[in-house]
């Protein structure tokens, strides 16, 4: 109680948010266990820096001062311990002026009510849900990046890597690789977009898709990649009939050209709902 004069004084100095910092004070013996101290608050930490490049060395410290027009403008709607994280992230968002303040942190007289697996997973599962880039997007373009070069690579015929003969079931997985990659990353921007329109996120990205990718423009994309993979794919049912339907020889060419196709399609349809919920007008 002998610190909270010291969030007065940053708040009359002009910041809206202070956090008292457990980690920059003093933590008194068993007043944090070791778990907490050394493993859970830590992590969740460098999580939310590396997520958000908000640097703040305590965001589930809950000895906090606020001022009465920064939380009007927060908006905050957890429901559990993910509130300290929300806070955070939306006082970044809005560029509050943000302060930490070293406190001494005591040992707890009554009961705990933390719960730490389950609150620690509510402060997991804000962060992701918050940052479509690390959820959606580069998961997305690592699996599409591998599975659409395993493609290519074993377009041709069989290929020796490490030694040990990669072949047709290897591109098969490759082109299951390509088309959830895409998706997830379809996902993520279909995200940013939404945190954008509804829910009064500031994205510089979001608003240079809306502009750059309109409906036109994906739907020529997604019709240009499916009539490339229908081109291959009807070449290669070509063949097989002239062969009279006996063995299918051109089976690498079917599903390249069946992926390309899926892909198309794909591309077609997720162009739709980007330009349904990424409209300007709003």
């Amino acid at each position: 109680m002998k610190e909270i004069k010291d969030f007065i004084v940053k708040l009359l100095n002009g910041f809206d948010l202070v956090i008292g910092s457990r980690l920059k004070g003093k933590i008194q013996k068993g007043a944090m266990p070791f778990w907490h101290r050394y493993v859970g608050t830590p992590v969740l930490n460098f999580l939310f820096k590396f997520f958000f490049r908000q640097n703040i060395s305590d965001i589930n410290s809950g000895f906090r001062a606020i001022t009465r027009e920064a939380f009007d403008k927060l908006k905050l709607s957890s429901t559990g311990m993910e509130f300290a994280s929300e806070m955070v992230y939306k006082a970044g968002k809005l560029n509050l002026k943000i302060a930490e303040v070293p406190i001494t942190y005591q040992k707890r007289i009554g009961e705990s009510k933390l719960s730490p697996f389950r609150d620690a997973w509510r402060h997991l599962k804000f962060m992701l849900l918050f940052s479509s880039t690390f959820l959606f997007v580069v998961p997305g373009v690592a699996l599409g990046g591998l599975g659409g070069l395993g493609m290519i690579w074993l377009l041709p015929g069989p290929q020796t890597f490490g030694g040990r003969v990669f072949d047709f079931h290897t591109m098969i997985v490759s082109a299951f690789l390509l088309l959830l990659g895409f998706q997830i990353v379809f996902l993520g921007l279909f995200a940013k977009v939404f945190a954008m329109n509804f829910l009064a996120e500031e994205n510089r990205l979001a608003k240079r898709m809306v502009r750059v990718i309109t409906l036109e423009k994906g739907i020529l994309a997604g019709v240009l990649v499916a009539l490339v993979g229908a081109i291959g794919t009807v070449e290669v049912l070509l063949r097989w009939w002239q062969n009279s339907f006996g063995a299918l020889a051109d089976e690498r060419l079917l599903l390249f050209g069946l992926t390309l196709f899926v892909l198309g399609v794909e591309i077609i349809f997720s162009s739709f709902f980007f330009g349904l919920i990424g409209k300007e007008e709003r």
